[in-house]
């Protein structure tokens, strides 16, 4: 029998590996209830034409109803603020939780199972650090030193190790309201098995380390406005500003003997807040603006070269404001948190921001017919009227998802394609979290 396969099954065979490799973007957003990681498919979106001829110039798509309900959640884990998620490979790690001193959970998306990982080593501020993904590692930032999980490990380390605790996902059905909250002192979602092993890092090569990288930034934690990796897959840059004075700084993440030097670039500040992404197609770092005056535009930066003379480079890289304001356009809008997601291909993002709009009970299908119908009575002459802070007033709120495609236009100019999708969700009403600590990965 001839070992060749049928070219229908080859090309099943392909079609179906294609399907397993396709990414979906996870985001975790405290819902009330604590923070839950959840999924959702943006293939439509990945590959759609967002600049084909039959769409018109800025339209806006509406997918699905006005207010959906948010994804069912893979996962729920207490944590004090979701600026401690992290992404590496296909892992989510939490770093900053009710759990054991010297571990944080990690989450892998594609086998849905849950680890206990190393936190990393800090004196000063343990609690404190920003996390910046530099290639398949995360640099760990905090006030006594900068550290780097080696994901995968490499092999020679194999003294290092590392004690497991494997987890159980109680199913839906299983689920009483008790595992629901992750407050302080309640249950989470889900149980854990009652067996401990160790592995060392060569017999489970899922398992990372963090290894010191460098001794003390020359800056604080709290002056950093962005960062950026550069696309060497290896030199992490960092914007801050300290009394009014900016200022850039680099680490090489790939020094030979494993130790990096944190050194200034520059006098001058990249233009975004957070996390700036880089984007291929465009050559060019893409981020939220980090000017309040500019709030809900883009901005694109070239790269800099990582080289730059001892004192530094006093010329700041070019750097462009979309054209378009892509949230925050209703003034009756409370914004309270965005996050970007690069998405590859054609220049492909995804923007989600969690904002909040006074409560309207005449908006609830549920309530209609039933509502006070005093509320409707447009009397300016109320003394009462006046007496109304819309401060006060319940707000409903929600996270909106909004994919395009960027480009540069015949100007220069940094625009969106002609076609833009957006999604809203509503997050629970009478909860009472912080919700801007909206976080996304592309996995």
């Amino acid at each position: 029998m001839s070992s060749k396969r049928h070219p229908d099954v080859q090309g099943v065979g392909r079609k179906a590996k294609r399907q397993r490799q396709r990414r979906h973007l996870y985001f975790v957003v405290d819902d009330g209830d604590g923070y839950a990681i959840r999924k959702i498919d943006l293939s439509p979106d990945y590959d759609s034409d967002d600049d084909a001829a039959r769409h018109e110039d800025g339209e806006i798509e509406t997918v699905g109803a006005a207010w959906s309900p948010l994804p069912e959640a893979l996962i729920r884990l207490p944590a004090q603020t979701g600026e401690f998620f992290v992404a590496s490979g296909t892992k989510i790690l939490i770093t900053n939780c009710g759990w054991p001193e010297h571990a944080v959970p990690v989450f892998d998306v594609h086998s849905r199972s849950l680890t206990l990982g190393p936190r990393p080593h800090s004196r000063t501020c343990p609690h404190t650090p920003i996390y910046m993904p530099v290639g398949r590692n995360v640099v760990s930032v905090d006030a006594g030193s900068s550290t780097k999980l080696l994901y995968p490990p490499p092999p020679e380390r194999s003294s290092f190790a590392w004690s497991w605790l494997c987890f159980e996902f109680v199913p839906k059905k299983r689920i009483s309201a008790e595992f629901r909250p992750s407050r302080p002192g309640a249950k989470s979602i889900f149980q854990p098995k009652l067996v401990e092993f160790e592995k060392s890092q060569t017999e489970n090569q899922n398992a990372g380390s963090w290894d010191k990288l460098a001794d003390k930034p020359p800056f604080r934690r709290v002056d950093v406005t962005c960062h950026a990796a550069h696309p060497d897959g290896r030199t992490l840059f960092v914007s801050t500003v300290s009394k009014g004075a900016p200022a850039t700084f680099t680490l090489d993440t790939g020094a030979e003997d494993g130790v990096g030097v944190w050194k200034q670039h520059g006098s001058w500040k990249l233009p975004f807040k957070g996390q700036a992404l880089f984007d291929p197609a465009l050559d060019a770092w893409v981020g939220l603006s980090g000017d309040k005056d500019t709030l809900g535009h883009l901005c694109s930066s070239d790269v800099p070269p990582v080289d730059a003379d001892d004192a530094g480079s006093e010329t700041a890289p070019m750097w462009r404001l979309s054209k378009e304001k892509l949230f925050c356009r209703d003034p009756g809008e409370e914004h309270l948190g965005a996050e970007l997601v690069y998405m590859g291909g054609r220049s492909k993002f995804c923007i989600l921001q969690c904002f909040s709009i006074v409560y309207d009970e005449k908006d609830d299908d549920d309530d209609e017919g039933d509502s006070y119908q005093e509320d409707d009575i447009d009397d300016e002459s109320d003394p009462y009227k006046e007496e109304v802070n819309e401060e006060n007033l319940p707000r409903r709120h929600l996270l909106q998802l909004i994919t395009f495609t960027l480009k540069y236009d015949k100007n220069g100019e940094l625009t969106t394609a002609k076609r833009r999708r957006v999604r809203c969700f509503e997050l629970l009403r009478h909860a009472d979290p912080l919700f801007d600590d909206v976080r996304a990965f592309w996995i």
